[in-house]
């Protein structure tokens, strides 16, 4: 009953995991397309450096988060499917992966809002 209980979380898991990449991807080129002649040259993309220019970068780079996400995404699913018999391992890793890809997500969301 337990094991039945994780396969169908992994399963439902790993739509989600690739629903979400999906839109992550439809919603950056969606931002780019509509926001990218309003986005500033230069926009704080690195928090965890010192205050000022080191913070900042051109707006191309708001891929790296994005590629991060999607690659993060990706390698989850190839390393759950490798692991299938172990439900519960398989289920831990692709929500990681979800938490990881909704925390990209906010933080991209996040620096859009406050540059436009």
């Amino acid at each position: 009953m337990e094991r039945e209980f994780w396969e169908k979380m992994a399963v439902t898991l790993a739509l989600w995991n690739v629903v979400f990449m999906a839109a992550l991807g439809a919603i950056t080129v969606g931002v780019a397309l509509l926001f990218g002649k309003q986005l500033p040259p230069q926009i704080p993309l690195f928090y965890s450096r010192p205050w000022g220019e080191e913070q900042l970068a051109p707006p191309i780079r708001l891929l790296i988060p994005v590629l991060f996400a999607l690659a993060t995404g990706f390698v989850m699913r190839m390393m759950a499917a490798a692991v299938k018999q172990e439900t519960v391992l398989a289920a831990m890793m692709l929500a990681t992966s979800l938490a990881v890809q909704i925390i990209i997500a906010l933080g991209l969301l996040r620096i859009i809002i406050l540059v436009t």
